[in-house]
């Protein structure tokens, strides 16, 4: 063929393997399926003579590690690298392909500098030649290799992630983040130690980027991006603001200093900008480049297990392999020779450890490789700012309550006397706030609890004592609040009832900040008694069980100051406090079994504060064990415990009983190593229930994390796959990912599912539900949607039923059984009717196959495999919109008698509505962002929000739609292809937002103020306070004046130029909070609607009032002029539309027909149609 090849040969005695060869024919006819731009291609494989070969594209120019000694790279140099690797692996991912070594020196670069990754798949089939420990050996390279890795976990996606970011930490700072003198002592740092910041390394490294740095090098999988598409989005919107000067010479690095939390960040005024100075450490390039060549030559193993940390090495005892064409720095462990043995090593906290040799027997025999599930990511990039903190700040002279946004913004009060509260934390919902406070008895000293409402309201006294009841703290679980009470450890039921004391004062201890561990079974807590001979604090730092047994001292200090927390990893192992020691704070983590001494650490992550929601956010949280069990079969409840029922007849009890309790739904994992299920922590009662997966293996149990106020999951079905877990979430059927990231809702509200079923190809649900508003004795209702949401078709209605359905192994058909016994066949692609589909679309079967259900395991007994999740596949783009001019179907004061409703969509939840400048797109938004074809009204899009949308607005010329998600961040779409253009960094709380006429700008309500963006790059102009309450904003047509609700109640209306930011005026007139604000089309008027249940009109030149339109008896939330002007509409609480005459101020016709408040109202650009948003979107017309 005439041209230059690279082939990589194995060696010899790795051919002798009959199921290596098979194995490594396996794994090169997936690596020469990847066909990408940036991959290098491999040409052919195969075997002459006793040795195994690939062939590949061969690239001359060199790698990029040797790029990286050759110069300083710029950031634009480094986000291109970082573009194309990733793009690589993303692609490979997608496949199911992990890559396991991804390092500079398997990264080729061509003679215009363009990237290409190889070696995809070596280390997995190398690592299958190797004798290895019964946890199995990570193969890697040590300076690149994930903690997960490194212990010989099961590997997904996630683990090249991280080596990703060490790549690019590497080529921002100079060097890789952890280097040692031995192999074993680099990857015990991956495992244990704190990341060196980048920027302590190169000050010149931008903030953003070293956030991007610090997401990928995570030591939790779960809390690093979970795709590499999410990683290099993030590194590419970091670079867009910022370039990093070129790294000079010094002599050493930075030391490094705990980072700021996020209460320190509040108090914090100004920020500043970014440091331009850098730092690079020269001198040892060439010993570094050895160092890591020789270091990768040693096969290894570090593990945790009981609490230790063990090494285990792997002696090579056979010739190392022959070169192949390029054998550079940092080549794989793998292509060392086989391993012969191990040993362990229990090294001290603060030694290095060693190592020593054991030989095996050459005859052990090869590991057979178990199937994996790579978990897919979830479907949109993480928001920067996780969660939401609650305080107590006295900056007014009265300590109160205040919550925030976790950077800062979105400040509000809560609390408004002259008492002082104190020590706020949140009710794992997020729903409520525990303090306390001595406004019973103001200055006394004594304080006692009280519970409130997230937002201030329902104030509730908890605690009745003569004493001093404070530090309270909410149990995960939600049931009861733990607090120090007298010196000891008090528990309370969330409600204040059945008080306990598990810790008693004594002279020796005086607990201060309790806090409870994940599982809501054990109590941490500091001892704090100040030495009167001293002057100095006895720190002592305690867990216990929460019915007193169990007490335990981890650790003890002599402190110059009373300090306050020690709070729990996310996995339950490990306590964590601060101390000053020597004048200066220091961070420390103890194991919470009491094994081990303190270590101290880099600092605290905020999400483990019971100030901080969700706590621990993103992260599963430990429960109570079950029994291992290497049995399968079918899942079922006996008695008050799940058992398996295995082929022989035999039931193995998994030992729920002693810790769960009312069972929802249990199902297995695609390869039956675990299930997941809904159940309560034994003692709770009502609407308890969590999602939990259990590991089989181990009998580990993890809680999945809250997905929202409501959360409430139910009949859990794991898609077969793997990637999936969908269930019944307070009336929608939602998915989330096994490891808990992910959630989205695929229907919402009302369809209350019963049971679940997914098709063998993952790509479509069926389930029986019940309508929510009623009970369980209403009709039961078959349905079947695409996993995208799209095609929801109703297939059947029967009477008072609890039927399980599943689908046939080929997906073709679903197998329904009542509660009589009978069952049928459905076609799942029959076209329905109201009701569901005529009854030629099922017909009756003798049996209904059990091992069909996901409850048992293998589901399907392999009569189906498991096909990859399909992807949606976006709506055709959008043209660019101009403004059309009125219709002559528009409505109008001479025809409101003619006025109907012209269509009906069943979008479930109030929503907010918007119709695109030209009419031809109709956006709906709630939790979801739905587009329809405003003429056919065809669905053509679905945007996954995530979270429920407060407000939608289209640009000017229709390309950009902006949505403001509650508690999220306004993100910005593109409508011609489908794609986000930007979330907005510190828009968090935004309520409204509305575009200036030009399209150049967006202003948002947020928070407390009026803030403007510049549309094209995302970034902030100006911030205008308004007040505590603000709900609502608008551009004036010419785009010179903003209105916005303002004031501490939010009842007055305040005009601004919108260039400089002056106040023009201040209407007031309303006597509650206003929720909606609109200029005319000539910007002469403005409208209002309010709480107070008016709607209010506005000279806007003169500031005054014009006119009240009264009728309606409830709050409104929307208002709307028509085109030309003449008609304004208001939608209600009352459950109606209204519309009134503007220049009269006549109410012309009233609108009935919604079964729920309704969110928002507007008219098409040509007048001709008025939409509403309740749980069902109205359309209204002009009857012909």
């Amino acid at each position: 063929m005439d041209r230059y090849v690279a082939v990589k040969v194995l060696p010899e005695q790795m051919s002798a393997s009959a199921e290596f060869r098979q194995r490594f024919e396996r794994e090169a006819k997936v690596i020469a399926k990847l066909e990408h731009a940036h991959i290098l291609p491999v040409h052919d494989y195969g075997q002459t003579g006793n040795r195994l070969y690939l062939v590949m594209r061969y690239i001359e120019a060199g790698t990029l590690k040797e790029r990286m000694g050759a110069e300083p790279m710029s950031l634009t140099e480094v986000n291109r690298v970082m573009q194309q690797v990733g793009s690589a692996l993303e692609h490979a991912h997608r496949l199911g392909v992990v890559h396991r070594d991804v390092k500079p020196s398997n990264v080729l670069l061509d003679a215009q500098g363009n990237c290409y990754l190889t070696d995809f798949g070596l280390a997995k089939m190398l690592q299958s030649s190797i004798k290895l420990t019964a946890s199995g050996v990570g193969m890697g390279t040590p300076a690149y290799m994930s903690p997960e890795q490194g212990q010989g976990k099961k590997i997904d996606a996630r683990s090249d992630i991280y080596s990703l970011g060490v790549m690019l930490y590497e080529m921002v700072t100079g060097r890789v983040p952890y280097e040692a003198e031995t192999p074993m002592a680099v990857v015990l740092k991956h495992i244990t130690a704190p990341l060196p910041l980048p920027r302590k390394i190169n000050p010149g490294v931008p903030r953003a980027i070293e956030r991007v740095i610090l997401k990928s090098l995570a030591k939790n999988p779960d809390d690093r991006f979970q795709t590499v598409s999410e990683m290099t989005a993030a590194l590419e919107a970091a670079v867009r603001g910022a370039e990093m000067p070129p790294l000079q010479a010094t002599s050493g690095l930075a030391s490094e200093t705990p980072r700021a939390g996020v209460m320190d960040r509040l108090k914090t005024a100004a920020q500043t900008g970014w440091g331009r100075a850098a730092i690079w450490a020269t001198g040892g390039i060439a010993a570094m480049l050895l160092f890591a060549f020789v270091l990768s030559r040693i096969p290894f193993q570090v593990r945790v297990e009981g609490g230790r940390l063990e090494v285990v090495r792997v002696v090579e005892v056979t010739p190392a392999l022959s070169p192949t064409l390029s054998e550079a720095e940092g080549e794989t462990p793998t292509e060392a020779a086989a391993a012969k043995a191990t040993a362990t090593v229990t090294p001290r906290a603060s030694a290095t450890p060693t190592m020593s040799d054991v030989v095996l027997p050459t005859s052990a025999p090869l590991p057979v490789d178990q199937p994996t599930v790579t978990a897919t990511p979830p479907l949109t990039p993480a928001s920067t700012a996780l969660g939401r903190i609650v305080y107590s700040d006295g900056s007014t002279g009265n300590d109160e309550i205040y919550v925030a946004n976790d950077d800062g913004s979105g400040k509000r009060r809560l609390t408004d006397h002259s008492a002082g509260d104190w020590e706020p934390a949140w009710s794992p919902d997020g729903t409520r706030i525990v303090f306390d406070s001595d406004q019973h008895a103001i200055g006394q000293g004594r304080n006692q609890l009280y519970v409130m409402d997230a937002n201030g309201s329902n104030l509730t006294r908890l605690t009745h004592t003569e004493g001093n009841d404070e530090h309270p703290s909410w149990s995960p679980d939600g049931s009861r609040i733990a607090f120090h009470s007298g010196c000891g450890v008090a528990v309370i039921n969330a409600d204040g009832s059945n008080w306990t004391t598990p810790v008693k004062a004594r002279e020796d201890l005086c607990v201060g900040f309790p806090t409870w561990s994940p599982d809501s079974r054990r109590i941490a807590f500091r001892s704090l008694i100040l030495s009167e001979d001293t002057g100095l604090w006895q720190h002592d730092i305690y867990v216990v069980n929460d019915d007193g047994s169990g007490l335990l001292k981890l650790a003890a200090f002599t402190s110059e100051e009373r300090s306050r927390y020690a709070v729990w990893s996310p996995d339950g192992g490990q306590v964590a406090f601060d101390v000053v020691l020597d004048g200066q704070q220091r961070t420390y983590a103890v194991n919470s079994d009491g094994s081990g001494e303190p270590e101290e650490i880099h600092s605290i992550p905020d999400s483990w504060y019971p100030w901080y929601w969700p706590q621990w956010v993103g992260e599963t949280t430990v429960a109570p064990s079950i029994n291992p069990t290497d049995q399968r079969g079918q899942l079922m409840e006996c008695g008050k415990d799940l058992c398996i029922l295995t082929a022989d007849g035999k039931n193995v009890p998994l030992g729920l009983e002693r810790s769960y309790t009312q069972f929802h739904g249990y199902t297995w994992s695609s390869d039956g190593s675990q299930i997941a299920f809904s159940a309560c922590l034994l003692g709770n009662e009502g609407y308890c229930e969590e999602l939990y997966v259990a590991d089989l293996d181990n009998g580990a149990v993890v809680r999945l994390p809250r997905q929202g106020e409501h959360h409430h999951p139910l009949v859990p079905a794991w898609s077969p796959n793997g990637e999936w877990i969908a269930y019944h979430d307070s009336g929608a059927l939602s998915v989330v990912r096994p490891d808990g990231t992910g959630h989205r809702e695929i229907v919402p509200h009302p369809y209350c599912p019963t049971n679940i079923a997914w098709s063998p190809d993952s790509s479509r649900l069926a389930w029986f539900a019940h309508w929510c508003d009623e009970d369980e004795t209403s009709p039961a209702l078959l349905l079947v949607v695409n996993f995208d949401g799209s095609d929801r078709r109703l297939l059947w209605t029967r009477d008072n039923a609890n039927p399980d359905v599943a689908f046939s192994p080929d997906g073709t058909y679903l197998a329904v059984r009542f509660d009589d016994g009978s069952v049928y066949r459905v076609d799942p692609e029959c076209e329905p009717g109201p009701d569901g589909c005529d009854e030629s679309s099922r017909t009756e079967m003798d049996d209904f196959p059990e091992h069909w259900l996901h409850t048992h395991w293998p589901q399907w007994d392999s009569e189906a495999a498991a096909a990859p999740e399909p992807t949606s596949t976006p709506a055709p783009a959008a043209q660019k919109t101009t403004p059309v001019p009125l219709s002559k179907s528009a409505i109008s004061s001479g025809n409101i008698e003619q006025i109907v409703q012209l269509a009906l969509l069943d979008e479930t939840y109030p929503k907010q509505i918007a119709w695109s400048p030209d009419g031809k797109l109709l956006a709906i938004a709630a939790y979801h962002i739905f587009f329809y074809d405003a003429q056919t009204l065809e669905q053509v899009y679905v945007i996954d929000s995530l979270q429920w949308v407060d407000s939608i607005a289209f640009s000017p010329d229709g390309t950009i739609l902006a949505s403001a998600p509650m508690g999220g961040e306004v993100q910005l779409w593109d409508t011609t292809g489908w794609g986000e253009l930007h979330s907005l960094a510190g828009s968090k709380d935004t309520a409204s937002v509305d575009f200036s006429p030009d399209g150049t700008m967006l202003a948002t309500a947020t928070g407390g103020t009026v803030k403007l963006w510049d549309v094209a790059s995302g970034s902030e102009l100006r911030t205008i306070p308004a007040g505590s309450s603000i709900n609502a904003v608008a551009f004036s047509p010419d785009g010179l004046t903003l209105a916005a609700n303002a004031g501490i109640a939010g009842q007055e209306i305040k005009l601004w130029d919108a260039a400089s930011g002056d106040e023009l005026h201040t209407l007031e007139g309303h006597t509650n909070w206003v929720k909606s604000v609109v200029f005319s089309p000539d910007g002469s008027l403005l409208a209002s609607g309010s709480v107070d249940s008016t709607v209010r009109l506005w000279d806007v030149t003169e500031g005054r009032q014009v006119r009240v339109f009264s009728g309606h008896s409830s709050e409104i939330e929307s208002v709307a002029f028509s085109p030309d002007g003449s008609l304004l509409a208001s939608a209600s609480w009352d459950l109606t539309v209204r519309l009134w005459d503007v220049a009269s101020g006549n109410e012309l016709v009233t609108l009935t027909g919604h079964s729920s408040w309704i969110k928002s109202v507007a008219f098409s650009p040509d007048g001709a149609t008025l939409g509403s948003g309740g749980k069902m979107v109205r359309l209204w017309g002009v009857a012909p």
